[in-house]
């Protein structure tokens, strides 16, 4: 659930300046690699100075585990992004408050690392789920699950409903599927 403060920090006109100047950052737009690092410098540049006004900005907005994400091993097979688009996507309008921003890019750094597995979600039926390596904070177990990028449905690869509680999401490579025991072509017959 999101709070109605996420939504009155307003956006620094002097951070957005800075992150507005990303586009004119030479190959920025050359490859997804050089884009998604981009994204993440800025939010790095800007952790301590976000944290200090909620340390729940991170979280609410889907970069707490993203930011470490070595996107050479993790990049998409099917990004969801045109780079040819971002500046006028991402560039163009001044969010009023942070978490707008924060969340735009959140999204925009999961879309860049999602392993689609052209499951339907059972509950929102407005996207697929896309697998994820969950480790629960009870238990501090590893392990892959689908994962619905809208509503935030999660189930377990077999089809059961993940009960494991409150974890950390990362995204996951075809060398994590083997790691884990899940066979991609097999998870859904």
């Amino acid at each position: 659930m999101i709070k109605m403060e996420y939504f009155k920090l307003p956006l620094k006109k002097k951070m957005w300046q800075d992150f507005s100047n990303l586009q004119n950052q030479v190959g920025i737009f050359d490859s997804y690699q050089n884009y998604f690092n981009a994204l993440v410098g800025w939010v790095k540049k800007y952790e301590e100075e976000i944290n200090n006004q909620h340390e729940q900005l991170f979280v609410r907005s889907g970069l707490t585990t993203i930011l470490e994400v070595d996107i050479e091993k993790y990049l998409s097979k099917k990004p969801e992004i045109s780079l040819e688009l971002e500046i006028q996507r991402m560039f163009t309008e001044r969010p009023k408050h942070i978490y707008a921003l924060l969340r735009e890019i959140g999204d925009t750094l999961w879309g860049l690392v999602r392993f689609d597995t052209e499951k339907g979600c059972p509950c929102c039926m407005g996207a697929g789920l896309n697998y994820v390596l969950a480790i629960a904070h009870n238990t501090k177990e590893k392990k892959v699950i689908l994962e619905c990028e809208t509503c935030g449905y999660s189930e377990n690869v077999d089809g059961s409903k993940y009960t494991d509680g409150f974890s950390d999401i990362y995204p996951v490579n075809d060398d994590d599927l083997v790691k884990y025991g899940v066979d991609c072509k097999k998870s859904f017959e």
